[in-house]
């Protein structure tokens, strides 16, 4: 008997083993289920992990284009970056999901990317209007808005605006800064904001100004420069600064540039207002104060105006005696003094000679007198014509343009047109300043000594001869041919409308002061005088003076002609012409 072995004691007592390739199976198969479900399960973490990486990406790509600053979507840019790098081993941190921290801290920094936007808008609002309070402050009140207006500018504005107008309230403000420091330096410092030099500069000039006469050299430019300059000193710090060099040298220059004036500038200055000089002394002046002296000779104190006239002399001679600055200065009131008083000194009124203007106490007054005198009066009110020495001719001076004016007119009627612009334009200085170049340019316009000799036949003037050559004064007439013309230009007639004649009783009623004479002398307060003057010195037979005019008031209605010659000065010729005239209101 074989004895037994400890293999097959062995056999016989432990159970068969089940084949190992069926173990192997199972449990291939338990971890492909495993493995595949864990594959499913970190894939579906990625995806949704990857979709908030995406969403934030997105999020910080818009704010940026909004205007976000790249430093603050960096820190967030960097974050996510981490995240989507992190590992556990070598598997990315997404595709774990909750194993890790990925999911929370995108979670996280995807809420802190959806409120970037509005935090860095209330951020930026606050940084600029900083920068607004600062501007407003520096600027004061160069300032074109307030605080409030500029928090309301920017109130509902959009990142990205607000940001660029936070930098240009910066930029302005820095600016500004520069513009103060800048000028600061180069101005000796501030005061209220303004440059030290420039004020002491321009209160240097106006000092001086305020002392200087009108008559200085430099005065002009002096007074431009300092307005130049008050100017500058209202313009905001940058403008000052680039302007700071002009304004600067331009006060120096001007204060360097008043000088006082010398004796020859003054004298020519004397010559220009007084129309030229005589014995250094101004034309208008000695003639007008040698005109009054001379009718003070013939008057006493019984005359009208005698003690003005007096004073008036005195003043004058004292005038004469002075400075000349202080003739400068004081030749428009001397001169009016004077020719105020030359008018003033009249005559006492003659007694009344009711209808009879001519009469024994006219002849006796003119008995004295060395002037020849023709008068011819219309009275309106009676129809009667006055005529005293009417048969005599004279030159018409400057009465001749009455005349010239009413062949214009004339001429205008028969055309069936108005005035042209030019006469009309001229007709003003003719008439009422008594221009001779404007009567010389009318005198053309009319035909000349043709054409003012047309109308002289329609009005019947036979003897009045216009003067020849262009010499228009030299026309020669009677008083009873002026009264003719007198008539055509103040009543109804059939050569001059009432439009015409409304037109020459305008210009002739506002004849200018010195020629505020003849007719005009004694008629009351309140009466209407139209007229005309002329004067005219003929050598040794010494000067014609006479006056026309249409005179109604106080119940009268005239229209005169007064001629004179053989007058040994002017103001001589203009007494007696005054004289007369005072004789034919007091009877008319």
């Amino acid at each position: 008997m074989v004895p037994a072995t400890p293999q097959s004691r062995r056999s016989k007592t432990v159970p068969p083993r089940q084949p190992p390739f069926r173990f192997s199976l199972v449990a291939a198969g338990a971890l492909a289920v495993l493995g595949g479900a864990f594959s499913l399960w970190m894939l579906h973490n990625q995806r949704h992990q990857a979709l908030q990486a995406s969403t934030i990406t997105q999020t910080l790509r818009q704010d940026h284009a909004l205007g976000v600053p790249t430093s603050a979507i960096r820190p967030l840019s960097q974050e996510l970056a981490h995240i989507q790098h992190a590992r556990i081993l070598f598997i990315p941190s997404l595709y774990l999901g909750g194993l890790t921290r990925a999911p929370e801290e995108l979670s996280h920094l995807r809420a802190v990317s959806a409120h970037l936007l509005s935090q860095n808008t209330r951020y930026e609002r606050r940084i600029a209007l900083q920068w607004a309070s600062r501007l407003i402050h520096t600027e004061g009140r160069f300032a074109t808005v307030n605080e409030t207006q500029a928090a309301q500018s920017i109130a509902h504005a959009p990142l990205s605006r607000v940001i660029r107008t936070s930098e240009a309230w910066r930029a302005q403000y820095r600016d500004w800064q520069h513009a103060l420091h800048e000028l600061s330096t180069i101005a000796g410092g501030l005061s209220h904001g303004r440059p030290n030099q420039v004020s002491r500069e321009l209160d240097a000039l106006d000092a001086r100004l305020s002392s200087v006469g009108p008559y200085w050299n430099g005065v002009a430019q002096a007074r431009s420069a300092s307005t130049e300059a008050k100017a500058y000193l209202n313009l905001p710090p940058p403008q000052e600064v680039a302007q700071y060099h002009q304004i600067s040298r331009t006060l120096r220059q001007a204060l360097a540039g008043l000088e006082p004036p010398t004796t020859t500038e003054l004298s020519h200055i004397l010559s220009q207002i007084g129309g030229g000089l005589v014995n250094h002394q101004p034309r208008d002046v000695t003639e007008a104060l040698s005109s009054l002296e001379d009718k003070l000779q013939q008057a006493n104190a019984a005359w009208t105006g005698y003690g003005a006239a007096q004073a008036a002399v005195d003043t004058a001679s004292q005038y004469l005696k002075g400075p000349l600055v202080s003739e400068i200065r004081e030749h428009p009131a001397v001169l009016d003094q004077l020719q105020a008083a030359l008018r003033g000194l009249t005559p006492p009124a003659p007694p009344l000679q009711s209808g009879n203007p001519f009469g024994a106490a006219f002849q006796q007054y003119l008995a004295g007198r060395l002037s020849e005198v023709s008068v011819a009066v219309y009275n309106a009110n009676t129809g009667i014509t006055s005529t005293y020495n009417p048969g005599i001719r004279y030159d018409t001076a400057s009465i001749v343009k009455a005349t010239i004016m009413a062949t214009l007119l004339w001429q205008a009627e028969r055309a069936g047109r108005p005035l042209t612009a030019d006469a009309q334009a001229l007709m003003v200085p003719m008439i009422e300043q008594s221009s001779n170049s404007a009567a010389t340019l009318l005198w053309n316009a009319a035909g000349g000594a043709s054409g003012i000799g047309q109308f002289l036949d329609q009005a019947g003037m036979a003897n009045t001869i216009p003067g020849e050559g262009g010499y228009w004064g030299l026309t020669l007439t009677t008083p009873l041919d002026q009264v003719k013309l007198l008539k055509l230009l103040s009543y109804p007639n059939p050569l001059l409308d009432a439009a015409s004649q409304a037109y020459a009783a305008n210009l002739m009623d506002n004849v200018v002061s010195f020629e505020d004479w003849g007719v005009s002398t004694g008629p009351v307060p309140g009466s209407t005088v139209a007229l005309k003057n002329g004067w005219l010195p003929i050598g040794s037979n010494g000067w014609e003076i006479n006056s026309i005019g249409h005179v109604s008031g106080d119940g009268r209605n005239y229209v005169v002609a007064i001629l004179s010659r053989n007058n040994p000065t002017e103001s001589y010729g203009i007494q007696t012409v005054d004289a007369v005239s005072q004789f034919i209101w007091n009877a008319e």
